[in-house]
C-alpha cells in the first residue's frame, strides 16, 4: 500500500500480515489504523530493522486480540511514524511486541493499552527524540519500554504487571504534578536511565505508588526535585543503584515502609538521601572525594533491612551511625571501612551484621 496524505484503515477479524520492509509507506503525514479484532497483526518476516509501516508525521494504530510481532511471534513488528504519535491496543492474550526503527531525533507520545491480564507487552525505540507516556494502562501485563532518547512519564499504570523502562542515553523525567505519574499495584517497577530519573515539578504529589519492589538506575535520583515514593503496603525492597556523582533524594508519601533498603553507589561525590515511611527511618549518605560517610541510617522504627556497597576502588567508608532493629545491615566497600567508637553500630532485636573491606581494613576510629 503506497499513500499520500490520506488516512489507511484496515479491519479483519483474523491474522493481518503485513509485508516486511514498507508494506504500508506513506509519502505524507498519514494516519495508518490496523485493527485485527480476532487475530494477530504480523509482519511477514523475521525482525531485521525494516520498518513494515511507514509514515511521513502521521499517527499509527495497532489494535489486536492475539498479539502484533515479527513472523516468529516473538519479536519486533517494526515501525516508523516520522514522529507521529503511535497507539498500541492489546484486546485479548496476546504478546506485543512493536520497534520503533527509525535511528534519528523523532519525539512522539505512546499510548499503550492492554484489557487483558495475560500477554507482555513490549516497546523497543532507537529514536533520540523525547518519547511521552501519557497514556499507558495495562491489567496483570509486564510492560517493558526501552528507547534511546529521554523518557517523560505522566501516567503508567498496571495492576499486578511489572514495569521495566528505560533510556540508553537520556533522562527519564516523572511529572511532577500527576498524582501518581507511575502507578502500581503489586508489580515490580524497574527505571534505568544513563542519564538521571527526575521530577518535574516540586508537588505535594506520590510520583510512584506501588507495594511491589522499585529498583531504580541512574546517575542522580530526584535531585532537583525529590522523588516521592508511595507505598500500599508494608512490603518489597528498595533498590537504587547511582551511577554517577549526582545526587540521590527520595522521600516517603505514605506511612509505609519497605522491607529493605539496598544502595549501590558507583563513585563516593555524590551523597544520597532516603525516606523509608514518614516514622523516622532514613539513609543519610555524604559524599567527598576520598570516600564516603554514612551519616546517619535509622531502620528501627520498621525493622527494614540495609545494604550498602561501594564500588569505586580506593575510596573509604566512614560509619557514623547505625540504628537497625532486626533487619540485617551489610556494609561492602574496596578500601578501609571505619567505624565510630561507641556502638557506632547498634541493633534493638537481632539483626545480622555483616562488613566486609575487600581491599582494606576494618577499623575502629578510636583506640
Amino acid at each position: 500500500i503506497n499513500a499520500s496524505t490520506g488516512g489507511v484503515s484496515i479491519t479483519g477479524t483474523d491474522d493481518i500480515t503485513i509485508a516486511n520492509t514498507g508494506g504500508i509507506t506513506a509519502t505524507g503525514a498519514s494516519n495508518i489504523d490496523i485493527d485485527a479484532s480476532a487475530g494477530h497483526i504480523f509482519s511477514d518476516a523475521a525482525d531485521d530493522d525494516a520498518a513494515e509501516i511507514i509514515t511521513a508525521g502521521g499517527t499509527i494504530s495497532l489494535e489486536a486480540r492475539d498479539g502484533i510481532a515479527d513472523s516468529s511471534g516473538a519479536d519486533g513488528f517494526e515501525i516508523d511514524s516520522g514522529g507521529g504519535n503511535v497507539t498500541l491496543v492489546a484486546d485479548g492474550t496476546g504478546a506485543v511486541f512493536v520497534d520503533y526503527v527509525a535511528a534519528d531525533a523523532d519525539a512522539l507520545t505512546l499510548a499503550l493499552t492492554a484489557t487483558a491480564a495475560t500477554g507482555a507487552m513490549n516497546y523497543e525505540s532507537a529514536a533520540t527524540g523525547a518519547l511521552t507516556l501519557n497514556a499507558v494502562s495495562t491489567a496483570g501485563n509486564a510492560v517493558t519500554i526501552s528507547h534511546a532518547g529521554d523518557i517523560a512519564a505522566t501516567s503508567v499504570t498496571t495492576t499486578t504487571g511489572n514495569q521495566t523502562i528505560s533510556t540508553s542515553s537520556g533522562d527519564i523525567a516523572l511529572l511532577g504534578t500527576a498524582n501518581p505519574a507511575i502507578d502500581l499495584t503489586t508489580g515490580a517497577l524497574e527505571l534505568t536511565a544513563s542519564g538521571a530519573i527526575t521530577v518535574t515539578t516540586n508537588a505535594a504529589n506520590t510520583d510512584i505508588s506501588t507495594d511491589g519492589n522499585v529498583a531504580l538506575h541512574a546517575t542522580g535520583i530526584g535531585a532537583t526535585n525529590s522523588l516521592d515514593i508511595g507505598l500500599d503496603a508494608d512490603g518489597g525492597t528498595l533498590t537504587v543503584d547511582s551511577n554517577g556523582n549526582a545526587a540521590v533524594d527520595i522521600d516517603a508519601a505514605a506511612n509505609t515502609a519497605f522491607a529493605a533498603v539496598t544502595i549501590t553507589q558507583a563513585v563516593a561525590d555524590n551523597s544520597i538521601d532516603i525516606a523509608n515511611a514518614t516514622a523516622g527511618d532514613l539513609v543519610d549518605i555524604n559524599g567527598a572525594a576520598g570516600g564516603v560517610t554514612l551519616n546517619s541510617v535509622i531502620m528501627t522504627n520498621d525493622g527494614a533491612a540495609f545494604t550498602y556497597t561501594l564500588e569505586e576502588a580506593a575510596h573509604t567508608i566512614a560509619v557514623t551511625d547505625i540504628n537497625a532493629s532486626t533487619g540485617a545491615v551489610n556494609i561492602t566497600g574496596t578500601d578501609d571501612i571505619t567505624i565510630n567508637n561507641t556502638g557506632s553500630i547498634t541493633a534493638t532485636g537481632a539483626s545480622n551484621i555483616d562488613i566486609d573491606a575487600s581491599a582494606g581494613h576494618i577499623r575502629s576510629n578510636a583506640a
